[in-house]
């Protein structure tokens, strides 16, 4: 949603998904969190989304029998230099499994 994870670019999102007429689902990627501030990064990498009032990204979407699941890949760090590149815990996917199930014959 934002470039550089700047509390004025997370207001300007939210804004402009409050202009949708349809659901939405939002999931915070490797631009939304900081980068340069690293205190930031490692303490509340989600500071600002979260004060924009922008949900969190484990939400779920669904409409009709089809269901849209996010899964926020997001990463402080991570022992390889790319940190962009994002990633999953075995609990994260342990808890999609479940969320999946929960969707009972919906196609996710």
């Amino acid at each position: 949603l934002t470039r550089r994870a700047r509390p004025g670019e997370f207001r300007a999102a939210r804004d402009f998904l409050a202009g949708f007429a349809r659901p939405v689902l939002v999931v915070p990627g490797n631009h939304d969190i900081p980068r340069n501030d690293l205190w930031e990064r490692f303490t509340s990498p989600r500071a600002a989304w979260t004060e924009a009032g922008l949900p969190l990204a484990d939400g779920e979407l669904v409409i009709g029998d089809w269901a849209v699941l996010g899964l926020d890949s997001v990463r402080r760090a991570q022992a390889n230099l790319d940190w962009s590149a994002g990633g999953v815990s075995r609990m994260q996917l342990a808890a999609l499994r479940g969320r999946v199930a929960a969707m009972g014959g919906r196609r996710c």
